[in-house]
């Protein structure tokens, strides 16, 4: 891949999609916070911006390959989209769109659009609000301002935000981590399934072998606890994808 990374920006010459650091205070973070094209509203860590120029570098450089749905590409696609918790044909379809679409549906999406770091990128320059209290325009703001600005706080001072989620209650942190695992939970048995054009049955990848595998047992691995046996159908598997429980 072709990433070029700087202390402050990532860009490709395979993709016009660009990762920028936010210039957040590094005593207020912690860490280096990223933002990507592809991804707008989102804040990364410098690994997950890296994964996110990977995969719209990906997309650009070997369009034809993910044209097929049993391309190897896509067992790539999918590990990297999973580091951004998200699937890999959603992944391909956010990148595939340039800059300016992405941005201009997002922007569809939230109203808002991609909120902006102050001008300073410190908060500097702080608002005069002895009138009105901030309490006054947090009542004034619509559901996807508020959105907009917890992610910024979320991202700027994250120990603020942290204890504004424990200061409700001792449990809620919890509560919300319970609901994060739900999504997840919910995305992952929403993903497609591959299957076999030829025979029916169920194919996928698995770690020690070489390209999809006919198996038999459940698509979706749920508690664990479930098993799947490989078997030789007697022909090399041709993959497609359906809809999950549409068999």
């Amino acid at each position: 891949m072709a990433t070029k990374i700087s202390d402050t920006e990532m860009t490709s010459d395979l993709t016009r999609h660009t990762a920028r650091m936010w210039p957040a205070p590094a005593d207020a973070c912690g860490v280096s916070l990223w933002s990507v094209s592809w991804l707008p509203g989102r804040l990364l860590t410098q690994n997950q911006a890296v994964t996110a120029m990977t995969i719209a570098e990906a997309v650009t450089e070997h369009a034809d390959d993910l044209a097929d749905n049993g391309s190897r590409w896509w067992v790539f696609i999918d590990q990297w989209a999973a580091e951004l918790a998200i699937t890999g044909p959603h992944a391909v379809a956010e990148a595939s769109l340039s800059p300016e679409d992405r941005e201009a549906e997002a922007a569809e999406d939230d109203g808002d659009g991609v909120w902006a770091a102050p001008a300073d990128g410190r908060g500097n320059g702080l608002l005069d609000l002895t009138h009105p209290e901030r309490s006054d325009l947090i009542k004034v703001m619509t559901p996807d301002e508020i959105k907009v600005i917890l992610a910024h706080v979320a991202g700027y001072a994250p120990e603020v935000f942290d204890q504004a989620l424990a200061d409700r209650s001792e449990t809620f942190p919890d509560e919300l981590f319970g609901r994060i695992e739900e999504r997840d939970q919910a995305e992952y048995e929403a993903e497609p399934e591959g299957y076999c054009t030829v025979c029916d049955e169920n194919v996928s990848w698995f770690l020690g072998y070489e390209g999809p595998q006919h198996f038999r047992g459940p698509r979706k691995l749920v508690t664990g606890s479930e098993r799947r046996e490989l078997f030789d159908a007697g022909h090399e598997p041709m993959i497609a994808w359906r809809e999950a429980g549409a068999r």
